[in-house]
């Protein structure tokens, strides 16, 4: 059974109004109780047999002018199936004088009325009245009230969106510092472990050689301010291969592979050990490196690198013929520090002379040792000129 009983109701119920307004004496006016509606509209219903409303009719009774005895828009006699009865003029007939012995609670509820429990037995003004297809009737005023309500509703909604989003995006943030905190010790620690495990560094080794290393760069204005920065360095200086830095060297410093091999010789047999002692290989190697750029050895030993190694009375090493012993040697700590020095270009002291380490005259003199039993060194650069060693030589 098709269900259109909010339109029946619809228009039966601007009838309704319609004949009360005329009516006053039957009901009161504009007031009954919502049961009364319910029972009324079913009847109709009965008495039209429960069929498609006709739409138009309707239409037509709402435009039609009702007369004080009867609503003639309205078949009374009209029946239909098992549940039709005989019309009954709702205007005559209150709330006590409605006999519903003859519809089953299914039609009643299912099929025709739909009342919501707050409007049983409560008087309702006739405008206010539920009805399925009908929009609820608001005021200007209430109008106006709601979309306040709804619009500050809106806001609220958006504010808390908005301070959800900020929120979020702190612990997102707070989350990433924390991550970005972690990495960094993290990474911290391994390049302070990796000094002294692939530099065959102690403690004595990593202080002198990072201090000094500060220091340096804080008097040239070089980046390297504090002991990360430099351990940084070293732990860069091991990514590249030292085939990749012998190349560099050869063409930035215009020497042959074999003039190379005999300054790294020669920085070996200076060294503390023979070259086992990188930061005593380093030290003595930027003594060599300094001279570079010192003016006075340049006009006296030369302008590259393998002339000031290979300078008379210079290196006791290379006029004593003990350098030989240590070419070709590449595989220990002092080999590393030499290509380190070259390539990288980065000091650890301004000095410009050596002497070898003497147990009766430490801390006898103005000469300074980076390690123990090292090289003690002294003479400081105080004028440093652009380097003639890293341009071809016109020969």
């Amino acid at each position: 059974m098709k269900k259109n009983s909010g339109k029946i109701y619809a228009c039966w119920g601007e009838n309704m109004k319609k004949e009360m307004m005329k009516q006053k004496k039957y009901l009161k006016p504009y007031t009954f109780k919502a049961s009364t509606i319910a029972f009324l509209m079913l009847i109709y219903g009965a008495s039209v047999g429960f069929e498609k409303p006709n739409y138009q009719e309707c239409e037509e009774n709402l435009n039609t002018s009702v007369d004080d005895n009867s609503m003639s828009s309205l078949d009374s006699t009209r029946t239909s199936d098992e549940h039709s009865v005989p019309f009954l003029d709702p205007i005559m007939f209150d709330e006590s004088t409605l006999n519903t012995d003859s519809f089953t609670e299914d039609v009643l509820i299912d099929d025709y009325i739909y009342i919501p429990d707050s409007l049983e037995n409560v008087d309702l003004d006739f405008q206010s009245v539920y009805f399925a297809d009908l929009p609820e009737y608001v005021s200007e005023e209430e109008q106006a009230r709601r979309d306040a309500e709804a619009k500050r509703l809106e806001e609220e909604k958006r504010l808390e969106e908005q301070r959800r989003m900020e929120e979020e995006a702190k612990r997102l943030e707070e989350e990433k510092r924390l991550e970005e905190e972690q990495q960094r010790i993290a990474y911290e620690e391994m390049i302070h472990n990796f000094m002294f495990e692939h530099y065959g560094m102690n403690e004595e080794d990593y202080h002198a050689i990072v201090s000094n290393i500060i220091s340096v760069s804080q008097e040239n204005g070089l980046g390297y301010q504090d002991a990360t920065a430099v351990e940084a360095l070293f732990y860069e200086m091991s990514l590249i291969s030292n085939e990749e830095k012998l190349a560099a060297i050869l063409e930035k410093y215009q020497i042959t592979d074999y003039e190379f091999f005999v300054v790294a010789a020669i920085m070996l047999g200076e060294a503390k050990g023979a070259g086992t002692s990188y930061v005593d290989a380093y030290a003595t190697t930027n003594c060599l490196y300094n001279r570079i750029y010192s003016s006075m050895f340049v006009q006296m030993c030369g302008n590259t690198l393998y002339e000031q190694a290979t300078a008379d009375y210079q290196f006791e090493v290379y006029y004593e013929n003990l350098y030989e012993q240590f070419l070709g040697v590449q595989d220990n700590l002092g080999y590393q520090a030499v290509l380190d020095v070259l390539y990288f270009e980065i000091p650890m002291h301004n000095y410009l002379n050596f002497v070898a380490h003497d147990p009766e005259r430490v801390g006898t003199d103005n000469k300074t040792q980076f390690v123990s039993r090292g090289n003690r060194f002294y003479n400081v650069l105080t004028h440093r000129v652009p380097s003639l060693a890293l341009v071809p030589s016109e020969e």
